[in-house]
C-alpha cells in the first residue's frame, strides 16, 4: 500500500506541476464565418499545431477565438470582449481589421500581432507587430514576374479596401521602373456581384495581362467573366487560398511566401490535406511566443514581450525565416507560383521563360 501511495503522490505531483505552469492567454479576432472564414479556420489549425508541438514547454498558451466576421464593427466588439472580459495577454488580428484592434491593444497595454501586409500600423502603435510580407514586396515580385514574361501593358482590377488600395498605388508608382504601362484601372467595392461591366471596361484597353488585386471569392467570379468575354486573355492576381484553382491553371502569380517543407508535412500529417493560406502565420505566432518564454519561470510582461519580439532574429518559422531586425515587422520573401495539373508549384524567375509573351 505504501508503493501505491508513492505512485499516487508522484502522479499527482506531476499533474500539479503541469497545471501549475503559467498560462498565457492569446485572443484571436479572426473571421470564422462569411466568405473569409476559411482564413480564420486556417489560422486556428496552425495555432493548434503549434500548441501541440510545444505541449512540454514551460508555459501553456491558451488561444481564445472570436469571430470578427471581417467586419470593423464586430471586430471592435469582440476585441473589447477579449481584452476586458477574457483578460488576454496578447491579441491577434487579420488584415485591415488591425486598424481597429491596434488602438484598443495600445490602451490596454497588451501586445498586438497583426497578420497584415501594411506595416504602417506597427510603426504607428508601440505594441503592434505585423507578420506577413509587405504590400511593397508583393508588388515588387509581381512586377518582376510580369517583366520577366515580357508584359509591357497591364490592365488593373482592384478591390476598394485599405490593403488593396495601397497595393494599387504601389503598382502605379513602381510600374514605370519595370517599363510596364498601366492602361486601365477598374475599382470595385466589397459586395459587388455583377462583374461583367467591370471586366468589359478592363478588356477595352490594350493589355498583355490583366492584373487582379482582389480577394477570394471575388477573384474567381472575375476570372469566370474574363474567360467568358475573352477566353485567350492572360491574367494574374492574388490566388492564395482559392479552391477554384482550375480557373488559374498555368497562370503565374506572385505569392506572399513559401511555407517551410517541414510545416507542409506536419500539416498534411495532422489534417490529411494541405493548408490553404494563413496556417503558417498562426503557427509562427504561437511558436515565437513559446520561444521568447524559454527558460522563464513566469510570463513576460508587455514591455518584455515587445523588446523580445524586436530582438528576434533568424527564427526558423513555418512561413520561412523570420527576423524583426530591430523593427516590428516579421516579413518573409515573396515568391512566384503557378497551378499545374491541380497542384501549386514554386517558380524561380529564370524558370518563367516558358510563359514569355510572343
Amino acid at each position: 500500500s505504501k508503493l501505491i501511495l508513492i505512485i499516487i503522490f508522484t502522479f499527482n505531483s506531476s499533474a500539479v506541476a503541469e497545471e501549475g505552469k503559467p498560462v498565457f492567454k492569446i485572443g484571436f479576432a479572426i473571421p470564422l464565418s462569411g466568405s473569409l472564414s476559411f482564413i480564420g479556420e486556417d489560422i486556428r489549425e496552425g495555432v493548434e499545431l503549434a500548441t501541440l508541438k510545444n505541449d512540454s514547454a514551460n508555459i501553456t498558451i491558451l488561444p481564445i477565438y472570436e469571430d470578427s466576421e471581417y467586419n470593423n464593427k464586430t471586430t471592435a466588439s469582440i476585441a473589447n470582449k477579449l481584452i476586458s472580459i477574457d483578460k488576454v495577454d496578447a491579441i491577434v488580428s487579420l488584415w485591415d481589421t488591425a486598424e481597429i484592434v491596434a488602438p484598443l491593444a495600445e490602451r490596454a497595454d497588451i501586445p498586438h500581432i497583426a497578420i497584415r501586409w501594411n506595416p504602417h500600423v506597427a510603426e504607428k502603435y508601440n505594441k503592434t507587430f505585423t507578420i506577413e510580407s509587405t504590400y511593397k514586396s508583393y508588388v515588387q515580385k509581381q512586377l518582376e514576374m510580369l517583366k520577366k514574361i515580357g508584359a509591357k501593358k497591364i490592365s488593373v482590377i482592384h478591390q476598394s479596401s485599405e490593403g488593396w488600395n495601397m497595393a494599387a498605388e504601389q503598382l502605379k508608382k513602381e510600374s514605370s521602373n519595370y517599363n510596364i504601362e498601366i492602361t486601365q484601372t477598374q475599382q470595385f467595392t466589397s459586395g459587388t456581384t455583377d462583374f461583367r461591366t467591370l471586366v468589359t471596361k478592363a478588356l477595352s484597353k490594350p493589355h498583355d495581362y490583366i492584373v487582379l488585386h482582389t480577394n477570394v471569392p471575388d477573384t474567381a467570379q472575375i476570372v469566370k467573366r474574363l474567360k467568358e468575354l475573352s477566353k485567350n486573355s492572360k491574367f494574374t492576381g492574388y490566388f492564395e487560398g482559392d479552391e477554384a484553382i482550375n480557373l488559374y491553371e498555368s497562370m503565374p502569380y506572385a505569392s506572399q511566401f513559401e511555407a517551410s517543407e517541414w510545416f507542409k508535412e506536419l500539416f498534411q500529417k495532422r489534417y490529411n490535406r494541405q493548408f490553404r493560406t494563413r496556417a503558417p502565420q498562426g503557427y509562427d505566432i504561437i511558436s515565437i511566443l513559446y520561444k521568447i518564454h524559454e527558460g522563464k519561470d513566469k510570463l513576460l510582461n508587455t514591455a518584455e514581450i515587445v523588446l523580445s519580439l524586436k530582438n528576434l532574429n533568424s527564427f526558423s518559422g513555418a512561413s520561412g525565416t523570420l527576423s524583426a531586425r530591430g523593427g516590428k515587422t516579421f516579413a518573409n520573401d515573396c515568391v512566384v507560383k503557378v497551378f499545374k495539373d491541380g497542384k501549386v508549384q514554386k517558380l524561380e524567375l529564370n524558370e518563367l521563360s516558358s510563359f514569355k509573351i510572343n
